[in-house]
């Protein structure tokens, strides 16, 4: 299929929801706008530690996650780095760039909440922060939430549903 790559804008979804309250103007939502590649294979948002922290993202826990053949990345000693460093700040806790083998998993932290906007679509979601990451992913969870589909003859998001976005439940 090729690689896709889309852009996006990601903003701090706690400041969205400050502004649409009245308690900060709009021109203070931290926002960041990337060509994120669009990986139907990652689960969800997956930034590295300078969006995290352009974006002013609190973390709010630590999840396991096994990254994809190719992306070898290890997990180092929480209990160290905890003790030294604030654990609500993307501060790398978790993990380190190294040579585990492919498929492998380690634990990565996870932020509160990113507002996710593509054209005039848009979804929530709690990003995974990976430092050193060499791209943002977006994920199946938010290409779905979102209707979106790779159209790979055109190497490019397109709407699943045409311009109109269907949620399915079942």
């Amino acid at each position: 299929m090729g690689t896709v790559y889309s852009e996006i804008t990601l903003k701090n979804a706690v400041d969205v929801g400050k502004a649409r309250e009245g308690l900060i103007p709009e021109k203070q939502i931290r926002a960041v706008t990337v060509d994120a590649l669009v990986d139907t294979g990652a689960g969800t948002l997956v930034i590295d530690e300078e969006t995290c922290q352009k974006l002013g993202l609190r973390v709010e826990g630590l999840r396991r996650a096994t990254l994809a053949p190719g992306k070898a990345r290890e997990s180092v000693s929480l209990q160290n780095k905890l003790q030294r460093k604030s654990p609500n700040k993307c501060d790398g806790i978790g993990q380190t760039a190294s040579g585990l083998a492919d498929g492998a998993s380690a634990t990565y932290q996870v932020t509160e909440p990113v507002k996710i906007y593509w054209k005039n679509r848009d979804t929530v979601c709690q990003p995974i922060v990976i430092p050193g990451a060499d791209n943002i992913l977006l994920g199946a969870i938010p290409l779905e939430d979102m209707d979106l589909i790779v159209d790979p003859q055109r190497r490019q998001l397109i709407g699943a549903h045409g311009d109109e976005v269907v949620c399915l439940i079942k």
